[in-house]
């Protein structure tokens, strides 16, 4: 079987050991590498410089985030070896495996190297874009999770190079966290995202054709596929696999494995569950977005102490996809936050690897003028301008006035008394 290449949108390639080459593909979901592209921003209005900084960021790459995945798989295939019940492919996919969890030990949930590069080139990149920002104390907070204060320190070391540490405030929240860890304390939420309807609609989804014992036969003769109980859930691991080689810049062979069809009938399942679980969802779901919203009163409240004590130049915080996917919908951010029922045209309107790529990350830039006029703020979504989801005359920049009282009446409504969603 030849290995598939499948160009990513942004037609960068990675190259691993063994002097083979895999291309980064528009497949990988959330594991996709962050791959930052040169653009020319929007200058401000004349007289206008930038002040401050309010950044949220995913974690970089990382190993696979623990060993119970790979773990169940492995058990599966060494059940079917024992019983002689492997195809020649999946004779080979197994050691395959076997390889990447020895590879992987004692470094599950870790930072990849790839995953500091990353935090370190959006840090060098803040910089050269913004250096008026900076002379000032920079606060950055992480979640307790290891790969977040990783990323953290790889950020705050390469930023070191061009603005004195001694202006640096660091620190991690515990697992009570309620400000970049609501996902696991808000009991609405987890309620819904262990017994919501989403998932019954999702098991249909991935049930379509039943997709996951056509590709399964190739590793397992037709009398074990009847022992293996969970298909889809044994499918989608073998792709979250395949697709973490490319955190970790390391080629274990995965991609024989897979035909472009079959990727993208993968990704399309994880991206759904990813958009009910996490994301927008359908029309009426509002849990899965509003759980954020102690997030965005928090960008709210530090902006607003920034601008008036004048002693702030970034509020950096490092946290996880669960973290920036509900964010950037509570922020109506388009392409972001769109709802349907139509879970066919989810793949259209919602993509995963635009959303929350390894390193993904949401700035909030603000500029003031030297006179009177009114604080202007700009976003940047993955270091790429996008547009607030309100009326300016002079997009990308928008009146900080403006944005506070449109993000204000969101938070006021959804943190009042008699709110229960």
């Amino acid at each position: 079987m030849k290995r598939i290449m499948i160009w990513f949108f942004l037609s960068v390639n990675l190259i691993f050991s063994k002097d083979k080459k895999m291309e980064i593909n528009t497949y990988l979901g959330t594991q996709t590498p962050y791959v930052k592209v040169k653009r020319e921003y929007t200058p401000p209005p004349p007289g206008y410089v930038p002040i401050y900084i309010n950044h949220i960021g995913r974690h970089g790459a990382r190993y696979l985030s623990t060993s119970k995945d790979i773990d169940y798989v492995i058990n599966i295939f060494e059940d079917a070896n024992k019983k002689q019940s492997l195809t020649e492919d999946g004779k080979i996919i197994r050691k395959y495996i076997i390889n990447i969890a020895n590879y992987e030990k004692e470094k599950f949930g870790l930072l990849t190297p790839l995953g500091k590069e990353m935090e370190k080139g959006i840090a060098k990149r803040m910089y050269e874009n913004f250096p008026e920002v900076f002379g000032k104390e920079v606060i950055a907070v992480s979640t307790y999770v290891e790969r977040t204060k990783e990323s953290m320190n790889s950020f705050l070391e390469e930023l070191s190079k061009y603005t004195s540490s001694n202006f640096f405030k660091s620190s991690s929240y515990g697992k009570i966290d309620p400000i970049l860890r609501f996902f696991s304390l808000n009991k609405a939420y987890l309620e819904y995202k262990e017994k919501g309807d989403w998932k019954k609609e999702l098991q249909n989804f991935e049930n379509k054709e039943d997709f996951s014992t056509d590709f399964l036969k190739k590793f397992f003769s037709e009398s074990y596929l009847k022992e293996i109980h969970e298909k889809n859930k044994f499918s989608q691991i073998l792709y979250e696999i395949y697709g973490n080689q490319f955190d970790i810049k390391k080629n274990f062979g995965l991609g024989d494995f897979f035909t472009e069809k079959e990727l993208k009938i993968l990704w399309e399942n994880e991206n759904l569950s990813q958009y009910l679980e996490k994301g927008p969802g359908n029309i009426g779901n509002e849990i899965s977005t509003n759980v954020s919203v102690i997030l965005l009163k928090d960008f709210l409240v530090t902006s607003e102490a920034a601008l008036l004590n004048r002693k702030t130049s970034a509020n950096l915080r490092f946290a996880h996809a669960e973290t920036i996917i509900p964010f950037a919908s509570i922020l109506k951010i388009k392409g972001a936050s769109e709802q349907t029922d139509d879970l066919i045209e989810v793949k259209n309107i919602w993509k995963d690897y635009e959303i929350a790529p390894m390193g993904a990350n949401i700035q909030w830039i603000f500029y003031e003028h030297n006179n009177e006029n009114p604080i202007l703020v700009k976003m940047l979504y993955n270091e790429k301008e996008i547009e607030f989801p309100i009326e300016s005359q002079q997009k990308p920049y928008y009146k900080w006035e403006d944005i506070k009282k449109f993000y204000s009446e969101i938070v006021y409504f959804l943190l009042t008394p008699n709110f229960s969603k």
